[in-house]
């Protein structure tokens, strides 16, 4: 049974380094010849090359959540929503950036759930983005 195992263990390790692109040829530095002589094929090895930069794609959306004195909630879940809804958590600040997004003039933002403290300050539930804004502020109302 050892043997067995000893054996399938192997050939996985095989396998796995196969997949992997492992190659028992040594390689030769870029700009070096092998020894003359040798009937292995020259490898070169490929030099790394600066990433093109890439410029940001699309709008950014904010949803900030404040208490009614203005101070930022964090931890309420969010959702930036258009055809489909996008959770996030608000973090310390009381926001929830949404990058790269589709400039669109229907998105609409909400609350899903409130951390512990905090409840809604009325009967709205759907916020929009005024024409030209990428951040639309939801203020709640906090509870004893």
């Amino acid at each position: 049974m050892k043997k067995l195992f000893a054996a399938l263990l192997l050939v996985c390790m095989v396998f796995a380094l196969c997949a992997c692109g492992y190659n028992s040829a040594p390689t030769v530095p870029q700009g070096t010849t092998e020894p003359q002589g040798t009937t292995e094929p020259q490898t070169t090895v490929p030099q790394p090359t600066d990433p093109e930069p890439t410029e940001p794609q699309g709008a950014t959306y904010t949803v900030k959540v404040v208490d009614e004195g203005g101070n930022p909630v964090a931890g309420a879940m969010v959702q930036l929503c258009a055809e489909v809804c996008m959770p996030k958590l608000t973090d310390a600040e009381g926001k929830a950036v949404y990058e790269n997004q589709e400039e669109r003039d229907d998105y609409k933002a909400s609350v899903t759930s409130y951390p512990a403290g905090y409840e809604a300050l009325d009967e709205q539930t759907d916020f929009y983005y005024e024409e030209g804004s990428y951040e639309v502020t939801i203020v709640v109302k906090a509870v004893a």
